[in-house]
């Protein structure tokens, strides 16, 4: 790994809670029941596809073919086995971008940026990807094993870029129970494309009749003959079937009387393998279930069994259903088949037991840094207080980071009742719709929080609670009258204590004193909030636009460039240049340029920020219009007075509904009177669209950006 990319990893390891464990990089070890499939690596081994797609049901050996082929492979080869957290782009991106590193270096400007991008932020920002992956010099192969695990929207998307993109000489292969749900014809209408399937992977009677032989087991041709037609070559019953047969003393009948669906295979785990363990490991296998993946101090401490290390590499090397995850034995996990029938057996056994081991796991994993499984084990266990916790201690620092797809999934976990009896999980995901550039969202989850929190009631006493998150909601929303967020803001300064929020709480009631026309008051607290942000950049980012829009308002423009460069060097600095939520910090900037005659950095701040408007339409006042007018002043700035218009159109219109805004009036008002003075060259451009126009053609199907 470059070292651009590590220092860039360290750094979001320690902000956004990432954890890379090495085992998903490296394809699985071969074992010693390993049958090559040389009829099957002859087409794979030909280079000539730029797209290889395997499909079939758990233990038809898709790892084992694909780990067999890369090995041989003359071209670079890069492995990713992906899990649920993939579903997060930002963990599937930051994944890809440690696996690509390997064959030549990553554009960590890029990937940091995509990083901290929203859903639709991250959508516009993939084609930049895309570009860089098809620029890439050196061919490689990369190989995404266990693909059916990514059903989100936006880890499909980082997947319809990568197919479209592979530069040619190069071959993604795409591997899992089931194939993502994408066009590969239109992504990738000129490719050569090889497909193989459940009756492609099938054992042949060779290769059956070799996997007998490894496990000792001697059948007659007839008797193999049948056994591979009741099984229909399915690799892992056909194993099952050989340590079932071994020693049977009349082959014939066993054979006979064997069939190879799920449930028959279920019936072989248990009666023929499971029962002929040793108790202690039987029980130690149905503890293990419990786990994804398997290491000896995981399983020592959360199990609470002693030599876990050496019990799993025994088993891995007695039989194929405990699977080694890297060479070096340092972790494993149960074969799906064996892992889902133990599940079940542990559940209908001792279910108390199993609850205890999720709850033990959630610990764990907590205590070792991986917050993702410590919240799901949370939720597995039935410790939904513990996983609310979680969620909401964690929730600014996520959210300051991008992870709104695992913060998403996260609150998924819980249902609708318990939710709904959970006011601070309803709150949160306001929060979590609020930061993805969905304001409608984030109000409808504000409007169920109001109904079941008493909006300003006084608390128990400092700290974080339901009262004040909402009230910071409610505030950060806002598209009502001053008055409100003030007194909203107030309140969650007064009760918040000295947590986190506390600095929201100070750009907040910074805002309010803005609009209101109290510039003295405003400033002080936007410093307070500055001050205080130095773990949350989006915060800084926020109060420093703010601080520069009180100098433009004294005509104190070097003051005010010197803030408002430095409010959007921290979103450069920290990739969050694109969350939509700080439109306001590129307005600012946008203003400023303009003045300085920077056009081009103008231009861009200028179509940055009104496309993430487009998610605001009724949110966040005290932003929204700042940013309009900034805006607007640009525009004149720029030439496109018609432009210009518009957005002061839009503030008029929107001003009914914060009648005490005393400074937007004022704003609005002189903006008014400097567009109504004569100017040569008046144009329009991409600003003349209303908002919500943008909004519309921003959900366009085109290949065009938003400029074009």
């Amino acid at each position: 790994m470059d070292n651009d990319l590590t220092a860039l990893l360290e750094r979001v390891s320690i902000q956004g809670g990432f954890t890379y464990p090495d085992t998903k990089l490296s394809p699985p070890p071969r074992r010693s029941t390993f049958i090559s499939r040389v009829d099957l690596i002859g087409p794979l081994a030909d280079g000539g596809e730029d797209l290889v797609l395997v499909a079939a049901p758990a233990g038809y050996g898709k790892s084992t073919l694909l780990a067999e082929w890369v090995a041989a492979e003359s071209r670079p080869s890069v492995w990713l086995s992906l899990d649920v957290a993939d579903n997060d782009p930002v963990v599937l991106l930051t994944n890809l971008a440690i696996a690509l590193s390997a064959v030549e270096p990553v554009n960590t400007t890029l990937v940091s940026t995509l990083w901290r991008a929203n859903p639709k932020a991250m959508t516009a920002g993939l084609p930049r990807f895309g570009r860089a992956l098809a620029g890439r010099r050196t061919p490689f192969v990369l190989v995404l094993d266990d693909t059916h695990v990514l059903v989100s929207p936006e880890a499909l998307d980082v997947l319809a870029v990568l197919v479209a993109e592979v530069p040619t000489g190069s071959t993604l292969v795409l591997s899992g129970r089931a194939l993502p749900p994408l066009p590969f014809g239109r992504l990738r209408p000129r490719s050569s494309t090889l497909r193989l399937g459940a009756a492609d992977l099938a054992f042949s009677d060779t290769e059956a009749s070799d996997m007998l032989d490894l496990l000792e087991v001697h059948l007659a041709g007839s008797e193999l003959d049948k056994l591979v037609e009741l099984t229909e070559g399915w690799p892992a019953a056909l194993y099952l079937a050989s340590l079932s047969l071994r020693g049977e003393p009349d082959t014939a009948e066993a054979v006979a009387t064997f069939a190879g669906d799920d449930r028959v295979v279920a019936e072989y785990l248990k009666d023929e393998l499971l029962d002929a363990l040793d108790p202690a490991v039987s029980s130690f296998l149905l503890d293990a279930s419990c786990l994804a993946q398997l290491t000896g101090p995981l399983c020592d401490e959360v199990l609470g069994y002693g030599a876990s290390s050496e019990r799993l590499e025994k088993l891995a090397r007695d039989n194929s259903l405990v699977l080694p995850l890297d060479d070096h034995g340092d972790a494993y996990r149960l074969h799906h088949l064996l892992a889902e029938l133990l599940q079940a057996e542990l559940a209908r056994k001792d279910p108390h037991r199993q609850v205890a081991i999720w709850a033990r796991a959630s610990r764990w994993f907590e205590e070792h840094g991986d917050l993702d499984s410590a919240v799901y084990h949370a939720v597995r266990s039935g410790d939904l207080d513990r996983a609310e916790a979680m969620v909401t201690t964690n929730f600014a620092r996520w959210a300051t980071y991008g992870r709104h797809a695992t913060l998403k999934r996260w609150l998924a976990l819980f249902d609708r009742d318990e939710l709904a009896a959970r006011p601070l999980l309803t709150i949160m995901a306001g929060y979590n719709r609020l930061a993805a550039g969905d304001g409608a969202g984030a109000a409808h989850w504000c409007a169920r929080a109001e109904q079941a929190v008493p909006v300003r009631q006084d608390p128990a006493g400092p700290g974080w609670s339901p009262a004040v998150a909402l009230a910071i909601l409610r505030a950060t929303i806002s598209f009502g009258p001053v008055r409100d967020l003030v007194d909203d803001a107030a309140y969650a300064m007064r009760w918040v204590g000295e947590d986190d929020w506390r600095i929201m709480c100070s750009l907040l009631l910074g805002a309010g004193e803005f609009m209101g026309g109290d510039d003295e008051q405003a400033a002080a607290h936007f410093e307070d909030g500055r001050a205080g942000a130095a773990e949350f950049p989006n915060i800084m980012a926020l109060c420093l636009a703010h601080r520069a829009l009180v100098h433009v308002e004294r005509d104190e423009w070097e003051e005010a460039t010197d803030l408002a460069r430095r409010g959007r060097d921290v979103l450069a600095e920290h990739g969050i240049e694109d969350v939509p939520n700080l439109f306001l910090v590129t307005a600012a900037s946008c203003l400023v340029e303009a003045r300085a005659g920077r056009v081009a950095e103008a231009r861009a701040d200028h179509l940055r920020t009104h496309r993430h408007l487009t998610g605001y339409l009724h949110q966040m006042g005290w932003a929204n219009f700042q940013a309009r007018i900034a805006l607007a002043r640009a525009s004149i700035l720029l030439g496109d007075r018609v432009g210009a218009r518009t957005l002061l159109d839009e503030v008029e219109q929107s001003l009914a509904r914060a009648p005490d805004a005393v400074r937007v009036v004022e704003q609005l008002e002189s903006t008014r009177r400097h567009l109504a003075e004569p100017a040569e060259g008046a144009a329009s451009g991409p600003s003349s669209l209303t908002t919500a126009a943008l909004r519309v053609l921003h959900h366009l199907p085109s290949h065009l950006t938003l400029a074009e």
